[in-house]
């Protein structure tokens, strides 16, 4: 069964929101924190996808992004895990997934 497509609205800013794979942290150090919010900005502006806000918790990510078309935000986090998470596991000697599934993500509604 293939997956349901994601809301994403171009022009609306999103909450999103990506797990560690069983709680693992996303970054071991402060050098990791720096290769994936380097990471996350190069993503965010090949795809043209303001960043409005990040909380980097040790597993998880969580971000307010505006994206300027639909496809932005799912193309801004494929990309960053095609960077970060390849560079982070050969930086640490490791294989496999970093992130636990497909980012979670929903369009927060203007207003108060």
């Amino acid at each position: 069964m293939s997956r349901l497509p994601r809301l994403a609205l171009a022009g609306m800013p999103h909450y999103l929101l990506q797990q560690g794979v069983h709680g693992q942290p996303l970054a071991e150090d402060e050098d990791d924190e720096r290769h994936l919010l380097a990471a996350l900005q190069e993503a965010a502006t090949l795809h043209r996808v303001q960043l409005w806000g990040y909380g980097l918790l040790p597993q998880a990510l969580h971000l307010v992004a505006r994206p300027d078309s639909a496809d932005g935000l799912g193309r801004m986090m494929q990309t960053l895990g095609r960077r970060y998470v390849v560079a982070f596991n050969r930086r640490h000697g490791r294989t496999g997934a970093l992130w636990a599934g497909r980012f979670r993500a929903a369009v927060v509604e203007p207003g108060e």
